[in-house]
């Protein structure tokens, strides 16, 4: 449960000189009361006794037209931008997204015994989040951003649901435009923030990754002291890490670079070590993932472990890490010693890349690497360029065989064609595993990955209901 209480709410609402905000009699008769909050919620469908409902007027819904749902679900209090004839608690302010985000920062800012940890990127926020989430709930109550909650209405919904046992909170932003970070980071007040690393994603909004570094260093401008700042010392924007987080503390992580605070190295046996440069016990590990971009996502979880001041022995226990977020570099095994990764949730260049790296790393002789391409979104005059860049890349990587999906992907297939590599293009995901049943083959690598508009997700659902089935293709086909 939240650990705010009715008065609290209203008080912080009132207090502030932009909401304007105001009180219905219902809600004037309750505002000094003590009762908690329990949870806070845009859809009335998740209302549950004593919530808050936050009503906000969409392009295609109001939730104004719902409060009277919310209230049969039990819900206490509503945030409204009018009010509404409706027999329930109502405060009105000029703007429900300006009041969700003034009152979450309030409830952070009356955090005691809660650290934040924030952490953005173009790539591995999430299999980040996850991963060190996991290792600081080895000694504390711990929660992270959930699903999608990671823009400007996730991540206050996230502060405002973090539980009164919570001892750290690990919350993932997003950015879609100049600005977006460093509005997050003024909510979220955070005591650790990191850059996971800078690439193209969203690059046609921005524009640049020039860009898209400003955007993402917002997090870094955005810090006071006492808090700390953890750098990826082995990505391109190091230097400008460092320029924008002169004004707090930092500490720097890399892959093998052992001028940095947390890096890792290789046993004579090849096992995995992880170091600290302040501190000589190397420890030597069994990591549960072999990719060299999951094994740099857990050294910065390392680095946030390290920032918050814990014990980095702690970070053994990642041998016990088995949580896969849904859809993300999800290897799934098939019959005649056909794997299937199911990389669906999201796509964009540099991420593209690493799904490919992760690809070729399983591979082994004798077998072949068949990517599922589906389109990337939001690159804007840069698509053409993009997509064959990443074609490109796959062909150099191995991969003899692409099944495409999406219009913007025409430049791809354009260029296969021009070198005589296999390929065809698909209208849908439904096509995409029709085609893809035919096309694989005992022993192959298949990667399925795209922006979430493509869903190849649903291509996958087919390929694996298929192999349950038993109903594939030629002999050659698993």
């Amino acid at each position: 449960m939240s650990k705010f209480s009715v008065a609290f709410a209203i008080a912080s609402l009132l207090d502030s000189d932009e909401l304007n905000a105001s009180l219905n009699i219902l809600a004037d008769a309750i505002k000094d009361a003590s009762e908690l909050i329990s949870t806070t919620v845009i859809d009335s469908r998740l209302c549950c006794a004593d919530s808050l409902f936050v009503a906000f007027a969409g392009e295609h819904v109001d939730g104004h037209d719902y409060i009277d749902n919310a209230k049969a679900l039990g819900a206490k209090l509503v945030l409204v931008e009018r009010f509404v004839d409706a027999d329930i608690a109502q405060i009105k302010v000029s703007n429900c997204q300006q009041g969700l985000a003034i009152l979450a920062k309030a409830y952070r800012c009356s955090w005691n015994n809660t650290k934040v940890v924030a952490l953005t990127g173009s790539a591995g926020k999430t299999s980040t989040k996850d991963i060190l989430a996991f290792l600081l709930s080895r000694v504390a109550v711990t929660q992270s951003t959930q699903g999608n909650l990671n823009n400007e209405l996730g991540l206050p919904l996230t502060l405002l649901n973090t539980n009164v046992e919570t001892q750290y909170l690990v919350a993932e932003m997003g950015a879609g435009e100049v600005g977006d970070i460093a509005y997050l980071a003024d909510i979220a007040q955070p005591d650790v923030g990191l850059i996971t690393n800078i690439g193209d994603a969203h690059i046609g909004r921005f524009g640049s990754a020039d860009a898209i570094a400003e955007t993402k260093t917002e997090l870094f401008t955005g810090m006071k002291k006492p808090a700390v700042a953890v750098l990826n010392a082995d990505d391109e924007f190091y230097p400008l890490f460092k320029e924008k987080s002169a004004h707090v503390s930092s500490l720097s992580f890399s892959y093998q670079n052992n001028a940095t605070n947390i890096y890792s190295s290789l046993s004579a046996q090849g096992n995995f070590i992880l170091n600290s440069r302040d501190n000589s016990d190397a420890i030597e590990l069994q990591l549960p993932f072999t990719a060299k971009h999951q094994r740099l996502n857990y050294l910065a979880a390392v680095a946030c472990i390290k920032a918050l001041g814990l014990d980095i022995n702690l970070c053994a226990s990642i041998a016990q890490f088995k949580e896969v977020s849904v859809h993300r570099q999800l290897v799934i095994p098939l019959s005649n010693n056909v794997d299937l990764i199911d990389d669906t949730y999201n796509s964009s260049p540099a991420a593209m890349k690493v799904a490919i790296d992760y690809a070729v790393s399983l591979k082994e002789d004798g077998r072949r690497l068949v990517l599922l391409f589906g389109a990337m979104a939001e690159l804007g005059e840069f698509s053409d360029a993009k997509h064959v860049e990443i074609t490109q890349y796959a062909i150099k990587a191995g991969f003899t065989h692409f099944i495409y999906c999406g219009d913007a992907c025409k430049a791809g297939i354009n260029y296969c064609e021009s070198v005589d590599v296999s390929a065809e293009l698909c209208e849908s995901s439904e096509a995409v595993a029709k085609s893809a049943l035919k096309e694989i083959r005992a022993g192959d690598i298949v990667l399925a990955k795209g922006s979430r508009a493509i869903k190849l997700d649903e291509a996958v659902e087919i390929i694996v209901d298929n192999e349950k089935n038993n109903t594939w293709g030629y002999s050659a086909c698993c």
